[in-house]
């Protein structure tokens, strides 16, 4: 069994990652020094984010938020600040665009960017998109109702219905066609 590298008292249980000495203990380990094990945690994690790469709409939009983080520190030159007007004017265009084909009823799922397609998902499966567009009230509820007043009615089935209030507009009705008497 190794000695421990720091007391060299104890055998090592542990070795730095960094520099592979073995310690015993966890005050061995903070005697060796945190610098060296912090190091190398922070060379591993930088070494990964160097590997992983964005790409397309995703590398568009960190470059969003990296221009909105300089606008912030006011470095930014008339260059830049231009590219994101028109980057913010482009992006408008397009919701208006597609706000415009939702109204029509022309708006189907192909229209999206597979970043909204998967955002859109993603808000389905949360329910977010029911929050936003609020409980759904079937049509049936908002039908105008006529209460008939039996006791008024004629024996006479055919003869038209006396009521001295014409009834309110009732939600099947068309300009050509009426409501029946007895709705």
């Amino acid at each position: 069994m190794p000695v421990c590298g720091v007391c060299t008292k104890t055998t090592s249980h542990y070795t730095c990652p960094r520099c592979h000495i073995g310690y015993c203990s966890l005050l061995c380990y903070k005697a060796h020094g945190d610098k060296c094990t912090e190091s190398f945690y922070k060379d591993q994690v930088e070494d990964e984010l160097r590997s992983q790469r964005a790409v397309g709409d995703e590398r568009r939009h960190l470059e969003k938020i990296v221009a909105a983080l300089n606008c912030l520190d006011g470095d930014v030159g008339l260059e830049d600040g231009d590219d994101a007007v028109d980057e913010e004017d482009a992006e408008e265009e397009r919701l208006a665009q597609l706000l415009e084909r939702a109204e029509a009823g022309e708006l189907r799922i192909e229209d999206l960017t597979e970043e909204e397609l998967r955002t859109f998902h993603s808000d389905l499966k949360l329910g977010a998109l029911g929050h936003a567009l609020g409980a759904w009230e079937p049509w049936w509820t908002r039908a105008a109702v006529v209460e008939v007043d039996f006791n008024s009615l004629d024996d006479d089935p055919g003869a038209p219905a006396t009521s001295s209030a014409a009834p309110p507009a009732h939600i099947c009705c068309v300009k050509d066609r009426k409501a029946h008497p007895s709705v």
